[in-house]
């Protein structure tokens, strides 16, 4: 009886039953999800609009601007002239009021390239948000994959938990049968009623981890915490390791990371001209209409006018502050570029390691399955032993144990295995939906 008790109940341990069998959310689902739903990268985006926004202000300036003025003013003493020294004296007097209206267009030809380097620079800022953009991204969804993983081993790990426990209580029950008949000694009940005592509380533990990863999920993919959230309950193991086919060069190019540290330095040779155009010429032409009072000749009305102009200025000596500028630039240039090589560097390291990571992952997906096998095995045949007298219930107990360890490790192996290949595939810019 108790052979055929505890032989069904081994049978329901290998028997991965899901918690939830339909309306199940997928890791594409829920990775789009994140997506929708995180702030970070929705400000992200809000910052690619801001930028582009400013790179059509940088434009702008390269264009005509039209400006328009009005004023008015009165002099309590206007000036006056008078001619004497003629038979007839006569006097000019200005007007008290003085007032107008004006429209003044404005050209730069020529401001040492500034113009053009800002437009440069604007345009390479809208490149560098949409790459912070990219990067916010990948980590969402990389970190989507360890919520979502972590969610569903906390789901099977609680199966493994539950099915211990029926386990321990059916075998408690058997043994405490026996002891009644005094077929066996209570010694034999009270290491397993301890047995069972310590399936319950693991049981309790594995509910709350499965219900902080539950919460964890859901406020993850913007769902309430009440609403109830429905995956696989069985994290899929992962037996080989599936190197990138791409080129490393090519693979540190797809990183946004270090496109981002290649940005800084085009960012900062715009800067350099941006900077440099202050000691250079600057030249522009423009046109001004005026209709105001008084008129020319003096004339009480308003009258139209109208001025034609041209503007040149020309830096001649400040102090060596051009050259104390220039070598500032060169360093900060410099500087850029050693960080651009800094995150190359990170980058290739990391993809090496996440690939060895990976590649010793999928080998322990194999090595842990492979124990859980003979767990399995060992666990039967010390049943097996205990009925025929040869083993002692402790050495039952043990073979349970090692059994609820080597499902453990199988579940923490097949997780460790994903978030291995999400990682890798993230290192090798090639992690997207």
């Amino acid at each position: 009886m108790m052979k055929t008790k505890y032989f069904c109940t081994l049978l329901s341990l290998t028997a991965c039953i899901p918690l939830f069998a339909q309306d199940f959310l997928s890791l594409q689902q829920c990775r789009q999800m994140a997506l929708d739903y995180n702030q970070d990268l929705k400000a992200a985006s809000h910052e690619i609009a801001a930028t582009k926004a400013l790179h059509q202000s940088a434009k702008a300036d390269l264009y005509p601007k039209l400006s328009a003025s009005g004023n008015a003013s009165y002099t309590g003493n206007p000036r006056e002239f008078t001619w004497t020294k003629s038979e007839t004296p006569w006097t000019i007097r200005g007007k008290h009021g003085q007032y107008g209206v004006g429209v003044t267009v404005e050209q730069p030809l020529y401001q040492g390239g500034k113009l053009k380097a800002q437009v440069r620079k604007s345009a390479v800022e809208q490149e560098k948000a949409q790459l912070y953009a990219e990067l916010t991204s990948s980590e969402v969804l990389l970190e989507t994959d360890r919520v979502y993983w972590n969610f569903i081993a906390s789901q099977e790990l609680l199966q493994v938990a539950e099915q211990y426990f029926h386990t321990a209580d059916s075998l408690t029950q058997t043994i405490e049968e026996r002891v009644q008949e005094r077929l066996i000694d209570r010694s034999d009940l009270l290491m397993a009623e301890v047995k069972r005592n310590d399936a319950a509380y693991q049981l309790r533990e594995a509910r709350r981890n499965w219900e902080v990863a539950r919460m964890t999920l859901a406020s993850f993919i913007g769902r309430t915490d009440r609403e109830s959230v429905r995956t696989d309950s069985v994290v899929t193991p992962l037996y080989r390791f599936m190197p990138e086919p791409m080129h490393t060069d090519s693979m540190v190019l797809a990183r946004p990371e270090y496109n981002l540290a290649t940005r800084q330095i085009d960012l900062q040779t715009h800067q350099t001209k941006i900077n440099r155009s202050q000691f250079l010429p600057q030249f522009s032409v423009g046109a001004t209409g005026q209709y105001s009072s008084p008129g020319y000749n003096f004339r009480p009305d308003m009258d139209p006018n109208y001025q034609v102009y041209a503007k040149l200025s020309v830096p001649v000596f400040e102090w060596g502050k051009r050259k104390h500028q220039h070598t500032a630039d060169q360093w900060r240039t410099e500087t850029a570029r050693e960080q651009a090589s800094k995150v190359r560097d990170q980058v290739l390291l990391e993809m090496q390691v996440t690939a060895h990571n990976q590649e010793e992952a999928v080998k322990q997906v194999a090595l842990t399955e492979n124990s859980l096998d003979k767990a399995r095995e060992n666990s039967l045949l010390a049943l097996d032993q205990y009925q025929e007298g040869l083993v002692s219930i402790t050495e039952v107990l043990d073979a349970q144990i090692y059994y609820l360890e080597a499902r453990k490790n199988f579940v923490k192996s097949k997780y460790n295995a994903q978030i291995a290949r999400s990682e890798y595939l993230k290192a090798c810019g090639n992690f997207s939906m």
